[in-house]
């Protein structure tokens, strides 16, 4: 059986969790993704060359990560 864990990955979710408590996780995330994507946008094309992104990338690469093995976006 699937726990909620499982399912959603790195958004756990508590069952006795309130809706207000999710959405409170929901926007902080939010706040999370779009500081990543902004510190990414600011970097110059070599930089993130050397990460192994392109500019077009920064988007799923601030939301999802970069796998550390294969160093695409995920």
């Amino acid at each position: 059986m699937n726990t909620s864990n499982e399912v959603l990955g790195n958004q756990s979710v508590a069952k006795h969790e309130s809706p207000v408590a999710g959405a409170l996780q929901w926007i902080i995330r939010q706040i999370e993704i779009h500081r990543a994507r902004r510190h990414l946008e600011a970097l110059p094309d070599r930089l993130l060359r050397d990460i192994g992104i392109h500019r077009a990338m920064i988007h799923s690469a601030a939301r999802h990560g970069i796998s550390r093995t294969e160093n695409t976006v995920i």
